[in-house]
Parts: C-alpha cells; sequence; structure tokens
C-alpha cells in the first residue's frame, strides 16, 4: 500500500467516512475532511534509488460547530499517531473561518517517513 492509502485508511473510521482525496463531493454531508499529498522527498543514497521517503499530508476538516472541528482535530491526531507512531511528525495546524459557507476549518501538516 502507499502512504495516502495507509492515511486514509487510518483516518476513515474516526471521520465517518467523511475523507476524500483533494475535493470533497458538492453535496457531501458536513463536517468531512479532505488530504492532498504536498510533497514527498526521498532520502537519496550514494547509489541506488532512495528506499525512505519523508511525505507531507495536509489533512483539512470542515466543520459548522468549532467545538465539532475540535473532535474532529484531536480524533484525526489520536488515528495518525496510531497508525503511524513516530514515523509521523505533526508540522503545522492553522484554523480559519470561511464566512460565505459559515465553515471553520483546520489544517493539519503530517510528514510521515516511510519505505
Amino acid at each position: 500500500m502507499s502512504v495516502e492509502t495507509d492515511f486514509a485508511a487510518a483516518l476513515n473510521t474516526v471521520m465517518n467516512e467523511r475523507l476524500f482525496p483533494d475535493v470533497a463531493p458538492q453535496d457531501i454531508a458536513i463536517p468531512y475532511a479532505t488530504y492532498q499529498v504536498v510533497a514527498q522527498i526521498p532520502f537519496n543514497a550514494i547509489a541506488g534509488a532512495p528506499n525512505i521517503w519523508n511525505t507531507t499530508i495536509q489533512l483539512d476538516i470542515f466543520a459548522h460547530a468549532f467545538s465539532v472541528l475540535v473532535t474532529w482535530k484531536a480524533a484525526a491526531r489520536a488515528a495518525v499517531r496510531s497508525a503511524f507512531g513516530d514515523t509521523a511528525l505533526e508540522l503545522v495546524i492553522r484554523h480559519g473561518f470561511d464566512p460565505e459557507p459559515g465553515l471553520h476549518r483546520v489544517s493539519m501538516d503530517w510528514q510521515i517517513s516511510h519505505g
């Protein structure tokens, strides 16, 4: 499996199967989450192809209520740590609010080392 597949599998159960790659469907129930790979960096070797990679995955969670956002954020953190252990590093968390649809948003960037 790929790191993206493993990431999605770890999070789908805590996100009630409302986790989508890149973009959520327009008619999806809120709250929901999306994820995307934002970087893949190889640990280069002197000879041969790299066998270890650092992949950065951004997870975006959207909710009407801030309290729901906080709950989903905690669940996501626990799921990623459970699935990847010390190979996952939480890099950045950004909060925001979009008044047009009335949605709170949290973006979490994770760097995962894998072979």
